[in-house]
């Protein structure tokens, strides 16, 4: 399981916001203010991807051998410990 965060300029957040809910790959989840996309990858090894973003925060979540719900899961954790300004 790797997770990474990232800090993104709004204008990109935004963009990476409107690809993902465009996008039909994606599942997507609202908690408070923190968007959730999670999906499997197909890589027959049950790989699964999942990002969290937040005010200008992208938390990328990826792991094999779990489920997407539980990367979801993950990535709004990861984000809800993340202090705010």
């Amino acid at each position: 399981m790797n997770v990474e965060v990232a800090l993104l300029e709004p204008q990109v957040e935004q963009e990476l916001r409107t690809a993902l809910t465009a996008s039909n790959e994606y599942t997507y989840e609202s908690f408070s203010r923190v968007d959730v996309f999670h999906r499997d990858v197909e890589d027959g090894i049950g790989s699964v991807l999942a990002y969290a973003l937040s005010d200008g925060v992208w938390v990328i979540v990826d792991g094999t051998l779990v489920t997407k719900t539980t990367a979801a899961e993950l990535a709004r954790d990861v984000m809800g410990r993340i202090p705010t300004s």
